[in-house]
């Protein structure tokens, strides 16, 4: 197994985080070594709190993973964007009155993402992915996006 990081999605984040409030919740279906991988690629500081359903006991596609997400933010179900790429994922964060987008890669969500942060996806082009030693696929590490 290998662990992936996906850098224009990476930068979009961070530049997103310095320039709005925005809450970014990591729901992951990771082993337990997701807090390890986060902190030695430097991706922790990218989530304000991050889900391991390892830790946590409930994995994606269940709603109670979502359910659990709110309990770290103020904000709505209607206020947040979940961000997967998994199809099966998709309908227990709808149900709850989440908006969703289908991650397929930066360049050909960035258009969908875009819908929700008016300007703030400038960096359209091929994915920088940077290869380890084991496969987290951030596309796999979903979040919630306050907005």
């Amino acid at each position: 197994m290998e662990w992936v990081v996906i850098e224009p999605m990476v930068r979009w984040v961070r530049t997103l985080k310095m320039q709005t409030s925005v809450e970014v919740i990591g729901v992951s279906n990771a082993d337990a070594t997701l807090e390890e991988w986060l902190q030695r690629f430097d991706l922790w500081g990218l989530f304000d709190h991050a889900l391991n359903s390892a830790r946590v006991g409930v994995a994606k596609p269940d709603p109670a993973i979502h359910r659990l997400a709110f309990k770290y933010t103020a904000s709505s179900p209607q206020t947040c964007l979940f961000i997967d790429d998994r199809d099966q994922n998709m309908p227990a964060a709808q149900h709850l009155g989440i908006r969703t987008v289908m991650y397929r890669g930066f360049d050909d969500s960035a258009h969908m993402i875009e819908e929700y942060f008016p300007g703030s996806v400038q960096c359209r082009h091929k994915p920088d992915i940077r290869v380890y030693q084991r496969r987290l696929a951030y596309e796999r590490t979903s979040s919630l996006w306050r907005m």
